[in-house]
């Protein structure tokens, strides 16, 4: 799994200990939800003690990593919200080192008014990268980023999609019609967005063509106004992503 640290001198270099970006590949990512200062019945720790309460989330983070198999060395992300910004960097950045002693995880650190509870000082949110594949592999979608987008083509009647369409602008206010989907062999990585652009009843209906499927459908519908529908082939079939 390619996890690089980004360090550039085209931005400004950090303030503090963070990094400027993390670059992961091929990699499971792990999103933990907000942790708060609270022990495993929900009681509060540390209240009034800014340093005791960012060692209590940062442990509660490891636990929940330490849950999906992961350390706090996978971290490349955290979002942490404080009540008072001023006394976090006087008190928790020397508790923050002990879980984070090199190439630190980017960061973002905002002052708030208030959290869940009034005596709830911190709360840490953390992304982390360990090992793994998602269950679809985009990566070839991600090779023809440069060129999806740059291509819009308009349409009002049935229309079998090419490499020469990107997003498809559908107007079905002459009547309902059908987009039908090429052949998956041969295009994985290939990415669509279908969108529905009036605003009649009529809908657009996408077709997987033949036996191939969209998540498990042989066909999709397109039915309100400005609904839209962006769609991957994995070589087999298609998803919507």
């Amino acid at each position: 799994m390619p996890k690089e640290v980004i360090r550039t001198d085209l931005a400004p270099r950090p303030l503090a200990d963070y990094s400027q970006a993390w670059a992961v590949t091929g990699a499971k990512l792990i999103f933990v939800s907000g942790q708060v200062s609270v022990d495993m019945d929900g009681n509060t720790v540390g209240a009034g003690d800014i340093a005791l309460q960012t060692r209590t989330v940062l442990e509660n983070v490891k636990k929940v990593l330490m849950g999906a198999g992961a350390e706090m060395g996978d971290v490349i992300k955290l979002n942490m919200y404080v009540t008072n910004i001023a006394e976090f960097k006087e008190k928790s950045p020397a508790v923050r080192r002990e879980y984070f002693s090199h190439d630190f995880p980017a960061s973002t650190l905002v002052e708030i008014q208030s959290l869940a509870r009034p005596e709830f000082m911190i709360e840490i949110e953390a992304i982390a990268a360990v090992e793994g594949e998602a269950t679809l592999d985009l990566t070839g979608a991600v090779t023809i980023g440069g060129s999806f987008g740059t291509s819009v083509t308009a349409i009002s009647s049935a229309t079998t999609l090419n490499t020469t369409h990107h997003v498809v602008t559908c107007d079905a206010s002459g009547g309902a019609f059908t987009v039908t989907l090429p052949a998956a062999n041969g295009a994985a990585g290939r990415m669509y967005h279908v969108k529905k652009i009036d605003s009649s009843g009529n809908a657009v209906t996408v077709d997987a063509n033949a036996s191939e499927t969209i998540d498990g459908d042989t066909t999709k519908i397109v039915s309100t106004q400005y609904d839209s529908m962006m769609i991957v082939c994995d070589g087999s079939n298609w998803h919507i992503v």
